[in-house]
Protein backbone atom coordinates (compact mmCIF):
# COMPACT_ATOMS: atom_id res chain seq x y z
CA UNK A 1 0.00 0.00 0.00
CA UNK A 2 1.37 3.43 -0.89
CA UNK A 3 0.25 7.00 -0.41
CA UNK A 4 -0.90 8.54 -3.69
CA UNK A 5 -1.37 12.20 -4.61
CA UNK A 6 -3.41 12.28 -7.80
CA UNK A 7 -2.33 15.79 -8.78
CA UNK A 8 1.32 14.77 -8.65
CA UNK A 9 0.75 11.63 -10.72
CA UNK A 10 -1.09 13.54 -13.43
CA UNK A 11 -3.68 10.82 -13.95
CA UNK A 12 -6.27 13.25 -15.24
CA UNK A 13 -4.05 14.36 -18.11
CA UNK A 14 -2.82 10.94 -19.23
CA UNK A 15 -6.04 8.96 -18.91
CA UNK A 16 -9.11 11.12 -19.59
CA UNK A 17 -11.55 8.26 -18.93
CA UNK A 18 -10.49 8.31 -15.27
CA UNK A 19 -11.39 11.97 -14.79
CA UNK A 20 -14.85 11.45 -13.22
CA UNK A 21 -13.54 8.76 -10.86
CA UNK A 22 -10.46 10.65 -9.75
CA UNK A 23 -12.34 13.93 -9.36
CA UNK A 24 -14.71 12.28 -6.88
CA UNK A 25 -11.79 10.98 -4.82
CA UNK A 26 -9.56 14.04 -4.66
CA UNK A 27 -9.42 15.69 -1.26
CA UNK A 28 -7.05 17.93 0.60
CA UNK A 29 -5.94 14.93 2.64
CA UNK A 30 -3.54 12.30 1.34
CA UNK A 31 -5.26 9.32 -0.23
CA UNK A 32 -4.00 5.76 0.12
CA UNK A 33 -4.78 3.02 -2.40
CA UNK A 34 -4.77 -0.78 -2.25
CA UNK A 35 -5.32 -3.19 -5.12
CA UNK A 36 -6.65 -6.74 -4.93
CA UNK A 37 -7.54 -9.57 -7.27
CA UNK A 38 -11.13 -10.73 -7.13
CA UNK A 39 -10.66 -14.45 -6.63
CA UNK A 40 -8.41 -14.04 -3.58
CA UNK A 41 -10.49 -11.80 -1.33
CA UNK A 42 -13.92 -12.44 0.15
CA UNK A 43 -13.71 -8.90 1.57
CA UNK A 44 -14.99 -7.63 -1.79
CA UNK A 45 -18.39 -9.04 -0.86
CA UNK A 46 -18.43 -8.12 2.83
CA UNK A 47 -16.63 -4.79 3.31
CA UNK A 48 -18.17 -1.38 2.69
CA UNK A 49 -17.21 2.26 2.85
CA UNK A 50 -16.65 3.55 6.35
CA UNK A 51 -15.29 0.21 7.60
CA UNK A 52 -12.08 0.04 9.59
CA UNK A 53 -9.51 -2.06 7.70
CA UNK A 54 -6.34 -3.64 9.07
CA UNK A 55 -3.51 -4.61 6.71
CA UNK A 56 -1.24 -7.60 7.14
CA UNK A 57 1.87 -7.89 4.96
CA UNK A 58 4.05 -11.01 5.14
CA UNK A 59 2.33 -12.02 8.38
CA UNK A 60 2.92 -8.71 10.17
CA UNK A 61 0.45 -5.88 10.92
CA UNK A 62 1.43 -2.70 9.10
CA UNK A 63 -1.45 -0.22 8.73
CA UNK A 64 -5.06 0.50 9.56
CA UNK A 65 -7.42 3.06 8.10
CA UNK A 66 -10.94 3.91 6.98
CA UNK A 67 -12.28 2.78 3.61
CA UNK A 68 -13.59 5.77 1.64
CA UNK A 69 -14.33 4.32 -1.80
CA UNK A 70 -14.36 0.80 -3.27
CA UNK A 71 -14.13 0.28 -7.02
CA UNK A 72 -15.48 -3.24 -7.51
CA UNK A 73 -17.97 -4.98 -9.81
CA UNK A 74 -20.31 -1.99 -9.86
CA UNK A 75 -17.61 0.09 -11.62
CA UNK A 76 -16.72 -0.56 -15.30
CA UNK A 77 -13.92 -3.09 -15.66
CA UNK A 78 -12.00 -0.93 -18.12
CA UNK A 79 -11.95 1.94 -15.62
CA UNK A 80 -10.56 -0.31 -12.89
CA UNK A 81 -7.97 -1.85 -15.20
CA UNK A 82 -6.88 1.59 -16.43
CA UNK A 83 -6.51 2.82 -12.87
CA UNK A 84 -4.55 -0.29 -11.91
CA UNK A 85 -2.23 0.19 -14.87
CA UNK A 86 -1.77 3.87 -14.00
CA UNK A 87 -0.92 3.20 -10.38
CA UNK A 88 1.04 -0.06 -10.51
CA UNK A 89 2.07 -0.54 -14.13
CA UNK A 90 -0.20 -3.54 -14.77
CA UNK A 91 -3.93 -3.99 -15.12
CA UNK A 92 -4.40 -7.13 -12.99
CA UNK A 93 -5.41 -5.32 -9.76
CA UNK A 94 -9.02 -4.98 -10.83
CA UNK A 95 -10.44 -4.14 -7.39
CA UNK A 96 -9.16 -0.83 -6.03
CA UNK A 97 -9.69 0.40 -2.49
CA UNK A 98 -9.22 4.02 -1.41
CA UNK A 99 -8.60 4.80 2.24
CA UNK A 100 -8.19 7.88 4.40
CA UNK A 101 -6.82 8.43 7.90
CA UNK A 102 -4.31 5.64 7.38
CA UNK A 103 -1.82 5.15 10.19
CA UNK A 104 0.92 2.64 10.79
CA UNK A 105 0.34 -0.04 13.43
CA UNK A 106 2.94 0.56 16.09
CA UNK A 107 1.96 -2.45 18.19
CA UNK A 108 3.94 -5.65 18.11
CA UNK A 109 2.20 -8.68 16.64
CA UNK A 110 1.53 -10.37 20.05
CA UNK A 111 0.01 -7.14 21.45
CA UNK A 112 -2.30 -6.79 18.45
CA UNK A 113 -3.36 -10.42 18.84
CA UNK A 114 -4.24 -9.71 22.48
CA UNK A 115 -6.47 -6.84 21.33
CA UNK A 116 -8.16 -9.16 18.85
CA UNK A 117 -8.39 -12.08 21.25
CA UNK A 118 -7.12 -14.44 18.56
CA UNK A 119 -4.07 -14.95 16.36
CA UNK A 120 -3.59 -13.03 13.11
CA UNK A 121 -3.39 -16.35 11.25
CA UNK A 122 -6.76 -17.36 12.72
CA UNK A 123 -8.43 -14.06 11.80
CA UNK A 124 -6.89 -13.46 8.40
CA UNK A 125 -6.18 -17.02 7.27
CA UNK A 126 -2.95 -18.16 5.62
CA UNK A 127 -3.50 -16.09 2.46
CA UNK A 128 -5.15 -12.95 3.84
CA UNK A 129 -3.62 -9.51 3.45
CA UNK A 130 -6.35 -7.30 4.83
CA UNK A 131 -9.89 -7.36 6.15
CA UNK A 132 -12.41 -5.30 8.02
CA UNK A 133 -12.58 -5.42 11.80
CA UNK A 134 -15.72 -4.89 13.85
CA UNK A 135 -16.82 -5.45 17.44
CA UNK A 136 -17.14 -9.22 16.96
CA UNK A 137 -13.46 -9.45 16.04
CA UNK A 138 -12.14 -7.81 19.22
CA UNK A 139 -11.39 -9.28 22.62
CA UNK A 140 -13.24 -6.49 24.44
CA UNK A 141 -16.22 -6.53 22.07
CA UNK A 142 -15.68 -2.83 21.43
CA UNK A 143 -14.36 -1.29 18.22
CA UNK A 144 -13.61 1.97 20.04
CA UNK A 145 -11.44 0.13 22.56
CA UNK A 146 -9.67 -1.64 19.72
CA UNK A 147 -8.89 1.62 17.89
CA UNK A 148 -7.76 3.19 21.14
CA UNK A 149 -5.41 0.28 21.70
CA UNK A 150 -3.99 0.66 18.20
CA UNK A 151 -3.55 4.41 18.71
CA UNK A 152 -1.37 3.97 21.78
CA UNK A 153 1.41 2.53 19.66
CA UNK A 154 1.04 4.59 16.48
CA UNK A 155 4.23 5.54 14.62
CA UNK A 156 4.60 7.68 11.50
CA UNK A 157 3.14 6.15 8.35
CA UNK A 158 5.08 8.41 6.01
CA UNK A 159 7.70 5.76 5.20
CA UNK A 160 6.89 2.68 7.30
CA UNK A 161 9.94 0.46 7.83
CA UNK A 162 9.87 -3.11 6.57
CA UNK A 163 8.83 -5.35 9.43
CA UNK A 164 11.03 -8.38 9.72
CA UNK A 165 9.44 -11.68 10.66
CA UNK A 166 10.07 -12.89 14.18
CA UNK A 167 13.04 -15.16 14.67
CA UNK A 168 12.34 -18.85 14.63
CA UNK A 169 11.64 -20.25 18.07
CA UNK A 170 12.13 -23.95 17.43
CA UNK A 171 15.09 -26.05 16.23
CA UNK A 172 12.98 -27.84 13.60
CA UNK A 173 12.28 -24.56 11.82
CA UNK A 174 15.97 -23.70 11.88
CA UNK A 175 16.73 -27.10 10.38
CA UNK A 176 14.21 -26.50 7.58
CA UNK A 177 15.82 -23.11 6.91
CA UNK A 178 19.20 -24.80 6.58
CA UNK A 179 17.77 -27.32 4.10
CA UNK A 180 16.06 -24.60 2.06
CA UNK A 181 19.17 -22.45 1.96
CA UNK A 182 21.26 -25.41 0.80
CA UNK A 183 18.96 -26.73 -1.95
CA UNK A 184 16.77 -23.65 -2.56
CA UNK A 185 13.78 -25.92 -3.24
CA UNK A 186 11.94 -28.04 -0.68
CA UNK A 187 8.62 -29.89 -0.54
CA UNK A 188 6.80 -30.50 2.74
CA UNK A 189 4.72 -33.65 2.33
CA UNK A 190 2.47 -35.69 4.56
CA UNK A 191 -1.10 -36.73 5.38
CA UNK A 192 -3.93 -34.17 5.53
CA UNK A 193 -4.00 -31.92 8.58
CA UNK A 194 -0.32 -32.06 9.52
CA UNK A 195 0.22 -28.30 9.12
CA UNK A 196 2.15 -28.32 5.85
CA UNK A 197 0.85 -25.00 4.50
CA UNK A 198 1.14 -23.32 7.89
CA UNK A 199 4.72 -24.56 8.21
CA UNK A 200 5.55 -23.40 4.69
CA UNK A 201 4.39 -19.87 5.50
CA UNK A 202 6.35 -19.97 8.78
CA UNK A 203 9.45 -21.06 6.91
CA UNK A 204 9.08 -18.31 4.31
CA UNK A 205 8.65 -15.65 6.98
CA UNK A 206 11.58 -16.97 9.00
CA UNK A 207 14.11 -16.60 6.20
CA UNK A 208 16.89 -14.23 7.30
CA UNK A 209 16.50 -10.64 6.15
CA UNK A 210 12.73 -10.72 5.93
CA UNK A 211 11.88 -12.64 2.76
CA UNK A 212 9.19 -11.49 0.34
CA UNK A 213 6.87 -14.35 -0.49
CA UNK A 214 4.07 -15.20 -2.90
CA UNK A 215 1.56 -18.03 -2.57
CA UNK A 216 -0.05 -19.96 -5.41
CA UNK A 217 -2.07 -23.15 -5.32
CA UNK A 218 -1.77 -25.70 -8.09
CA UNK A 219 -4.87 -27.44 -9.41
CA UNK A 220 -5.75 -29.43 -12.55
CA UNK A 221 -6.53 -26.31 -14.62
CA UNK A 222 -3.45 -24.32 -13.54
CA UNK A 223 -1.15 -23.66 -16.50
CA UNK A 224 2.36 -22.70 -17.62
CA UNK A 225 0.91 -19.42 -18.87
CA UNK A 226 -0.22 -18.46 -15.36
CA UNK A 227 2.98 -19.56 -13.65
CA UNK A 228 5.75 -18.65 -16.11
CA UNK A 229 4.74 -16.68 -19.21
CA UNK A 230 1.84 -16.55 -21.64
CA UNK A 231 -0.07 -14.53 -24.19
CA UNK A 232 -3.20 -12.69 -23.13
CA UNK A 233 -5.62 -10.31 -24.84
CA UNK A 234 -5.60 -6.65 -23.77
CA UNK A 235 -7.60 -3.69 -24.99
CA UNK A 236 -5.63 -0.68 -26.18
CA UNK A 237 -7.36 2.28 -27.85
CA UNK A 238 -10.44 0.17 -28.42
CA UNK A 239 -8.52 -2.60 -30.17
CA UNK A 240 -7.86 -6.09 -28.85
CA UNK A 241 -4.20 -7.04 -28.99
CA UNK A 242 -2.33 -10.08 -27.79
CA UNK A 243 0.72 -9.39 -25.65
CA UNK A 244 3.24 -11.46 -23.74
CA UNK A 245 2.49 -11.38 -20.00
CA UNK A 246 4.76 -12.70 -17.27
CA UNK A 247 3.35 -15.30 -14.89
CA UNK A 248 3.54 -15.29 -11.11
CA UNK A 249 6.92 -17.01 -10.83
CA UNK A 250 8.62 -14.98 -13.56
CA UNK A 251 7.41 -11.76 -11.92
CA UNK A 252 8.93 -12.91 -8.66
CA UNK A 253 12.24 -13.64 -10.40
CA UNK A 254 12.20 -10.23 -12.09
CA UNK A 255 11.69 -8.54 -8.71
CA UNK A 256 14.45 -10.63 -7.16
CA UNK A 257 16.93 -9.48 -9.82
CA UNK A 258 16.20 -5.85 -8.91
CA UNK A 259 16.75 -6.52 -5.19
CA UNK A 260 19.67 -8.98 -4.99
CA UNK A 261 20.17 -8.33 -1.27
CA UNK A 262 16.62 -9.51 -0.43
CA UNK A 263 15.18 -13.00 -0.44
CA UNK A 264 12.08 -14.03 -2.37
CA UNK A 265 10.09 -17.19 -1.68
CA UNK A 266 7.46 -18.83 -3.88
CA UNK A 267 5.09 -21.08 -1.90
CA UNK A 268 3.30 -23.63 -4.07
CA UNK A 269 0.43 -25.15 -2.11
CA UNK A 270 -0.81 -28.60 -3.22
CA UNK A 271 1.98 -28.83 -5.79
CA UNK A 272 1.04 -32.38 -6.77
CA UNK A 273 -2.49 -31.40 -7.83
CA UNK A 274 -1.19 -29.64 -10.94
CA UNK A 275 0.29 -31.09 -14.13
CA UNK A 276 3.83 -30.35 -13.02
CA UNK A 277 5.78 -31.05 -16.24
CA UNK A 278 3.32 -28.86 -18.14
CA UNK A 279 3.28 -26.04 -15.57
CA UNK A 280 7.04 -25.92 -14.97
CA UNK A 281 8.17 -26.56 -18.52
CA UNK A 282 11.79 -25.46 -18.93
CA UNK A 283 11.85 -24.24 -15.29
CA UNK A 284 12.93 -27.75 -14.28
CA UNK A 285 16.22 -26.89 -15.98
CA UNK A 286 16.36 -23.29 -14.75
CA UNK A 287 15.89 -24.08 -11.04
CA UNK A 288 18.72 -26.62 -11.12
CA UNK A 289 21.21 -24.69 -13.27
CA UNK A 290 20.64 -21.21 -11.94
CA UNK A 291 23.70 -19.69 -13.57
CA UNK A 292 22.53 -20.73 -17.03
CA UNK A 293 19.63 -19.11 -18.85
CA UNK A 294 16.86 -20.98 -20.61
CA UNK A 295 14.79 -19.59 -23.46
CA UNK A 296 11.09 -19.33 -22.73
CA UNK A 297 8.08 -20.04 -24.87
CA UNK A 298 6.12 -17.13 -26.37
CA UNK A 299 9.22 -14.89 -26.66
CA UNK A 300 10.46 -13.75 -30.06
CA UNK A 301 13.81 -12.34 -28.93
CA UNK A 302 16.84 -13.96 -27.34
CA UNK A 303 15.66 -13.28 -23.80
CA UNK A 304 16.55 -16.12 -21.46
CA UNK A 305 15.16 -16.75 -18.00
CA UNK A 306 17.57 -17.28 -15.15
CA UNK A 307 16.33 -18.01 -11.64
CA UNK A 308 18.31 -15.78 -9.24
CA UNK A 309 20.09 -17.29 -6.26
CA UNK A 310 17.87 -15.22 -3.93
CA UNK A 311 14.71 -17.05 -5.08
CA UNK A 312 13.51 -20.05 -3.06
CA UNK A 313 10.63 -22.48 -3.66
CA UNK A 314 8.58 -24.22 -0.94
CA UNK A 315 5.98 -26.76 -2.04
CA UNK A 316 3.38 -28.66 -0.03
CA UNK A 317 2.02 -32.08 -0.96
CA UNK A 318 -0.84 -34.13 0.47
CA UNK A 319 0.15 -37.80 0.41
CA UNK A 320 -3.47 -38.96 0.69
CA UNK A 321 -4.23 -37.36 -2.68
CA UNK A 322 -4.26 -39.87 -5.51
CA UNK A 323 -2.48 -37.35 -7.74
CA UNK A 324 0.71 -38.05 -5.76
CA UNK A 325 1.66 -40.31 -8.68
CA UNK A 326 2.16 -37.20 -10.82
CA UNK A 327 5.35 -36.31 -8.94
CA UNK A 328 7.99 -37.66 -11.32
CA UNK A 329 11.66 -38.40 -10.78
CA UNK A 330 12.78 -35.23 -12.58
CA UNK A 331 11.00 -33.06 -10.01
CA UNK A 332 12.06 -35.18 -7.04
CA UNK A 333 15.72 -34.84 -8.02
CA UNK A 334 15.53 -31.05 -7.85
CA UNK A 335 13.84 -30.72 -4.45
CA UNK A 336 14.60 -31.72 -0.91
CA UNK A 337 11.64 -33.54 0.67
CA UNK A 338 10.60 -33.23 4.31
CA UNK A 339 7.88 -35.50 5.71
CA UNK A 340 5.39 -34.08 8.21
CA UNK A 341 3.61 -36.59 10.42
CA UNK A 342 0.89 -36.30 13.07
CA UNK A 343 2.51 -34.96 16.24
CA UNK A 344 0.69 -36.38 19.25
CA UNK A 345 3.01 -34.85 21.86
CA UNK A 346 2.58 -31.40 20.35
CA UNK A 347 -1.19 -31.90 20.18
CA UNK A 348 -1.32 -32.91 23.85
CA UNK A 349 0.71 -29.86 24.87
CA UNK A 350 -1.40 -27.52 22.73
CA UNK A 351 -4.74 -28.88 23.99
CA UNK A 352 -3.56 -28.74 27.61
CA UNK A 353 -2.60 -25.08 27.14
CA UNK A 354 -5.69 -24.04 25.19
CA UNK A 355 -8.35 -26.20 26.82
CA UNK A 356 -7.41 -28.16 29.91
CA UNK A 357 -6.16 -31.42 31.36
CA UNK A 358 -9.30 -33.45 30.63
CA UNK A 359 -9.26 -32.91 26.86
CA UNK A 360 -5.46 -33.22 26.78
CA UNK A 361 -5.87 -36.78 28.03
CA UNK A 362 -8.61 -37.67 25.54
CA UNK A 363 -7.88 -35.94 22.19
CA UNK A 364 -4.34 -37.20 21.44
CA UNK A 365 -5.24 -40.74 22.47
CA UNK A 366 -8.36 -40.63 20.27
CA UNK A 367 -6.36 -39.49 17.24
CA UNK A 368 -3.58 -41.99 17.84
CA UNK A 369 -6.07 -44.86 18.09
CA UNK A 370 -7.84 -43.88 14.87
CA UNK A 371 -4.54 -43.48 13.03
CA UNK A 372 -3.21 -46.85 14.16
CA UNK A 373 -6.24 -48.53 12.62
CA UNK A 374 -6.03 -46.48 9.41
CA UNK A 375 -2.36 -47.42 9.02
CA UNK A 376 -3.24 -51.10 9.33
CA UNK A 377 -6.26 -51.00 7.01
CA UNK A 378 -5.01 -48.54 4.36
CA UNK A 379 -1.49 -47.15 4.76
CA UNK A 380 0.48 -44.56 6.72
CA UNK A 381 -0.12 -41.87 4.06
CA UNK A 382 -3.84 -41.70 4.88
CA UNK A 383 -3.64 -41.05 8.61
CA UNK A 384 -5.23 -37.89 10.03
CA UNK A 385 -3.19 -34.89 11.08
CA UNK A 386 -3.22 -33.23 14.48
CA UNK A 387 -4.47 -29.84 13.19
CA UNK A 388 -7.99 -31.25 12.77
CA UNK A 389 -8.23 -31.10 16.58
CA UNK A 390 -6.35 -27.84 17.20
CA UNK A 391 -9.44 -25.77 17.91
CA UNK A 392 -9.09 -23.11 20.57
CA UNK A 393 -11.05 -23.93 23.70
CA UNK A 394 -11.82 -27.44 22.46
CA UNK A 395 -14.28 -29.24 24.71
CA UNK A 396 -16.57 -32.23 24.28
CA UNK A 397 -19.01 -30.22 22.19
CA UNK A 398 -16.31 -28.95 19.81
CA UNK A 399 -14.77 -32.41 19.63
CA UNK A 400 -18.17 -33.86 18.74
CA UNK A 401 -18.56 -31.34 15.91
CA UNK A 402 -15.08 -32.16 14.59
CA UNK A 403 -15.76 -35.88 14.67
CA UNK A 404 -19.13 -35.79 12.91
CA UNK A 405 -18.40 -33.06 10.38
CA UNK A 406 -14.69 -33.53 9.60
CA UNK A 407 -13.25 -36.85 10.74
CA UNK A 408 -16.11 -39.26 10.00
CA UNK A 409 -16.82 -37.83 6.49
CA UNK A 410 -13.11 -38.22 5.67
CA UNK A 411 -13.15 -41.82 6.90
CA UNK A 412 -16.27 -42.52 4.87
CA UNK A 413 -14.34 -41.39 1.81
CA UNK A 414 -11.40 -43.63 2.73
CA UNK A 415 -13.60 -46.66 3.27
CA UNK A 416 -16.21 -46.09 0.61
CA UNK A 417 -18.32 -49.24 0.21
CA UNK A 418 -16.25 -50.97 2.92
CA UNK A 419 -18.47 -50.69 6.01
CA UNK A 420 -16.65 -53.40 7.95
CA UNK A 421 -13.41 -51.44 7.85
CA UNK A 422 -15.19 -48.22 8.82
CA UNK A 423 -16.66 -50.02 11.82
CA UNK A 424 -13.22 -51.38 12.71
CA UNK A 425 -11.82 -47.83 12.87
CA UNK A 426 -14.70 -46.09 14.65
CA UNK A 427 -16.11 -48.87 16.81
CA UNK A 428 -19.71 -49.79 17.58
CA UNK A 429 -20.37 -46.47 19.30
CA UNK A 430 -20.31 -44.68 15.95
CA UNK A 431 -21.22 -47.39 13.43
CA UNK A 432 -24.26 -49.61 13.91
CA UNK A 433 -24.06 -53.38 13.52
CA UNK A 434 -23.90 -54.53 9.91
CA UNK A 435 -27.07 -56.06 8.54
CA UNK A 436 -27.71 -58.37 5.64
CA UNK A 437 -30.41 -57.25 3.23
CA UNK A 438 -30.76 -59.59 0.30
CA UNK A 439 -32.81 -57.14 -1.70
CA UNK A 440 -29.95 -54.62 -1.44
CA UNK A 441 -27.44 -57.14 -2.63
CA UNK A 442 -25.20 -57.18 0.43
CA UNK A 443 -24.33 -55.57 3.71
CA UNK A 444 -24.71 -51.90 4.59
CA UNK A 445 -24.16 -49.73 7.63
CA UNK A 446 -25.70 -46.81 9.48
CA UNK A 447 -23.92 -44.20 11.57
CA UNK A 448 -25.14 -43.66 15.10
CA UNK A 449 -26.83 -40.24 14.91
CA UNK A 450 -25.16 -37.14 16.33
CA UNK A 451 -26.59 -36.93 19.84
CA UNK A 452 -26.04 -35.61 23.34
CA UNK A 453 -22.64 -35.08 24.95
CA UNK A 454 -23.11 -37.96 27.40
CA UNK A 455 -23.80 -40.44 24.60
CA UNK A 456 -20.90 -39.01 22.58
CA UNK A 457 -18.52 -39.56 25.50
CA UNK A 458 -19.67 -43.17 25.66
CA UNK A 459 -19.04 -43.55 21.91
CA UNK A 460 -15.49 -42.20 22.27
CA UNK A 461 -14.84 -44.57 25.17
CA UNK A 462 -16.18 -47.41 23.03
CA UNK A 463 -13.90 -46.39 20.15
CA UNK A 464 -10.84 -46.40 22.39
CA UNK A 465 -11.74 -49.81 23.82
CA UNK A 466 -13.13 -51.40 20.65
CA UNK A 467 -11.08 -54.18 19.07
CA UNK A 468 -11.84 -56.73 16.41
CA UNK A 469 -9.38 -59.58 16.26
CA UNK A 470 -7.90 -59.78 13.80
CA UNK A 471 -8.28 -56.33 12.19
CA UNK A 472 -10.15 -56.58 8.93
CA UNK A 473 -7.73 -56.11 6.04
CA UNK A 474 -9.52 -57.63 3.10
Amino acid sequence: MGRIYFQRLGILGRTPSLAPVVASIQTDRPVFVWGTKSRQHVEIETMKTGDLAVFIVEGNPLHFGTISIILADDAPLEIRQALSDELWGESVWEYVWFLTDVKAVGLKKPDLERLLGRTLADLFGPYGTFRGVDERDTAAGSLAAFVSGLAKGIVSAQEPPRVRPEAALDPDLERLKTLLEARKQIILYGPPGTGKTYRAIQLAEAMAGGAHHEIVQFHPSYTYEEFVIGIRPVTQNGQVQFVTVSGTFKKLCDRAKLEPSSRFVMIIDEINRGNIPKIFGELLFAIEYRNKGVRLQYTSDDTHLTVPDNVYIIGTMNTADRSIALIDVALRRRFYFEEMRPDYDFLEEWVRKNSGDEMAEVVPKLLQTINARISRLVDRDHVIGHTYFMKRGIDWSILQTAMYHEIIPLLQEYFYNEPQKLRTVLGTGFVLELKEESELGGSFYELVPNRGISEFKDAVASLLAFSESPLVTR
